[in-house]
């Protein structure tokens, strides 16, 4: 059974830092600098995906597609890395402000099957 760690001792045990909403903090732990793009469309079809979209999968290197197009054109595979797509997660309305969704749309032509 796998062990679950509380966030204070996530940064410890991953060498990465959990974000603490809410947590009294000189410092917010989830503003490093590094966030998603959370890029606005799908690079198959160019379906838009704004960032509160559940519609959306990403891989490791945030190639963004919708649902749609990772089952019928995709395969459930990114085609610019052969990695595997999940679901992007949704940014909290309240942290757009401060880190806004990428407005650069990338499209591939030639991989959407209608």
């Amino acid at each position: 059974m796998p062990r679950t760690l509380p966030a204070d001792d996530l940064l410890s045990a991953t060498g990465v830092a959990a974000c603490s909403r809410g947590a009294a903090s000189t410092r917010d732990r989830c503003d490093t600098g590094e966030v998603l793009d959370l890029r606005p469309s799908c690079e198959c079809c160019d379906r838009d995906l704004p960032p509160e979209s559940t519609e959306a999968m990403i891989c490791t290197f945030e190639c963004t597609w919708c649902v749609r197009c990772v089952k019928t054109c995709l395969g459930g595979t990114c085609p610019n890395c052969g990695g595997d797509l999940q679901p992007r997660p949704v940014r909290p309305a309240d942290r757009l402000a401060d880190h806004p969704a990428s407005t650069r749309r990338v499209v591939q032509t030639g991989l959407h099957r209608a």
